[in-house]
């Protein structure tokens, strides 16, 4: 596997609206295992398929304790609470401010083994990661 380039704030991918993931490819497969490997050597707790160039609605989060989360086609489909936490990201390196998210989400995605929704909730650390790379697959 090969650590991917991160794309830094400007580049006009970040912007782009990516697209849903269709299918469970072998090159989905190995993408999800570049974009871990990525996220860790780059020592992020979230990174968005957008953020190495590739367009599709994937993420990938650390939430913890030794496990890392592929998220495929994620849509939050409620939220509430309020929470400011201070935040960085891996394609703005260095700069890092208080963000108001949402206290908790719920998420329906698919896993790898499909496209097949599941829902998936998170509260605290866990709701700002997912809502912060969420919105960066969001255009």
């Amino acid at each position: 596997m090969a650590v991917l380039a991160v794309r830094l704030y400007g580049d006009p991918v970040l912007r782009q609206k990516a697209a849903p993931v269709a299918a469970v490819t072998e090159e989905v497969l190995h993408l999800v295992d570049e974009m871990i490997e990525t996220m860790h050597e780059e020592v992020g707790v979230g990174l968005a398929a957008v953020q190495v160039g590739v367009p599709l609605r994937i993420l990938v989060l650390d939430e913890g304790k030794g496990l890392t989360r592929a998220y495929l086609n994620p849509t939050i489909v409620d939220q509430g609470g309020e929470e400011i936490g201070e935040e960085g990201c891996l394609s703005i390196p260095g700069i890092y401010a208080d963000v108001v998210r949402a206290a908790w989400v719920v998420v329906v995605a698919g896993v790898l083994v499909g496209v097949v929704p599941r829902l998936s909730s998170a509260a605290g650390a866990a709701s700002r990661s997912l809502s912060r790379a969420w919105s960066r697959g969001s255009g």
